[in-house]
């Protein structure tokens, strides 16, 4: 049997349940964003009207036990245009022009996993020239970032621990080196 109160106090709905439901069902709970309170023993939810409605259509039986699944990680383009394969690049330094360049090898929806990969310099001048990517050639560990697509492009959320990643266009991108 399923009960579930609104928690004035809290603006939450909890859900109460006599014994442990299947997993298809927590899995059903996780996938519509309730969590699980073990100091109360309950399930979850700040009070809204989709959250009244789950927790009354599961007090009385009738909600489907068909969790949502999350996108998967081999998922071809995610919700901000970003593709497998896809080049993005960081620029940075004091007195000198770093220059790293990720590939993406798996998206989902909000989620790009890159690796570093090395890159192409040409010497132009004394301790500078332009440098590109070196496609497929990987020197780094995969990692997991956020992308947006926000403050004037397509980046990757701190794509080496500390930088954000732009888009590579395909252009040459300038490097320096103080000596």
């Amino acid at each position: 049997m399923v009960t579930y109160v609104l928690n004035k106090a809290q603006n939450g709905v909890e859900l109460y349940f006599q014994t442990k439901p299947e997993q298809s069902f927590i899995d059903l709970l996780k996938a519509a964003k309730w969590r699980w309170n073990r100091t109360k023993m309950c399930w979850h939810k700040k009070q809204t009207p989709e959250a009244i409605e789950f927790a009354r259509k599961a007090a009385d039986g009738t909600l489907q036990s068909t969790p949502k699944t999350r996108k998967s990680v081999n998922t071809v383009v995610n919700e901000h245009g970003v593709e497998v394969g896809d080049i993005f690049y960081t620029s940075w330094g004091y007195e000198q022009t770093n220059v790293d360049f990720f590939q993406v090898t798996a998206v989902t929806a909000k989620m790009a996993t890159v690796r570093k990969i090395s890159e192409k310099r040409d010497e132009t001048d004394w301790a500078q020239g332009k440098t590109l990517p070196d496609k497929d050639n990987f020197v780094g560990k995969e990692s997991r970032r956020r992308t947006c697509n926000k403050y004037g492009g397509l980046r990757i959320i701190n794509a080496d621990g500390s930088h954000d990643a732009h888009f590579h266009d395909g252009a040459p991108v300038s490097w320096s080196a103080y000596y």
